[in-house]
């Protein structure tokens, strides 16, 4: 809510130093710092916006080596996958549009077991459900939409390629099925 307030405060500000028209660039928050000849400041924020992007990657870099890591210890990879090679840029694009098709099946997940098990006990707890999920699962399927063709093309293809590798490798070799734990 807080970040929230403040974007909106900043673009109404902004729109208030600046004609409208003026903000269609990639930087809008600096071209209005520079119109008012408050370069310094531009410059800070530039820093500003280096630092919370390398931060944000370094968010999505390891959640994606964790559901890696995960797959590959519950053995759901077969030992070559890991050896794939494809330029960063690619994996970069696959990488945030799986990011956010993760958070879609997080909020899902958020709204579905409060409905089908309501009394299970919570150790983290989700404010204003199901309405905040449903404006995550809005929010991240805006950025989706908002992506090129060819990523949302390649998900797709990795999808398929990876449903398909868990239904003939993955079922058989998994080590849950084959010590016989249940999934909880």
């Amino acid at each position: 809510i807080i970040c929230t307030v403040l974007y909106i405060a900043i673009a109404l500000v902004i729109t208030g130093l600046i004609p409208w028209n003026k903000l269609n660039v990639p930087d809008p928050l600096a071209v209005a710092l520079q119109y008012i000849h408050a370069d310094w400041a531009a410059g800070i924020l530039a820093l500003g916006a280096v630092a919370a992007m390398t931060s944000v990657l370094l968010v999505f870099q390891l959640g994606q080596a964790r559901i890696f890591m995960s797959m590959a210890r519950d053995g759901l990879l077969p030992p070559w996958a890991v050896a794939a090679v494809a330029p960063i840029g690619v994996v970069l694009e696959l990488t945030n549009i799986g990011t956010l098709f993760a958070f879609i099946l997080v909020a899902l997940g958020i709204i579905t077991l409060r409905r089908t098990d309501p009394h299970r006990a919570r150790p983290f707890r989700t404010p204003w459900v199901p309405f905040l999920p449903i404006l995550s699962i809005g929010f991240c399927l805006y950025l989706i939409v908002s992506l090129p063709l060819l990523t949302k093309l390649r998900f797709v293809a990795w999808l398929v390629l990876g449903a398909a590798i868990y239904f003939a490798y993955s079922v058989r070799h998994s080590r849950v099925r084959r010590e016989g734990e249940v999934v909880s």
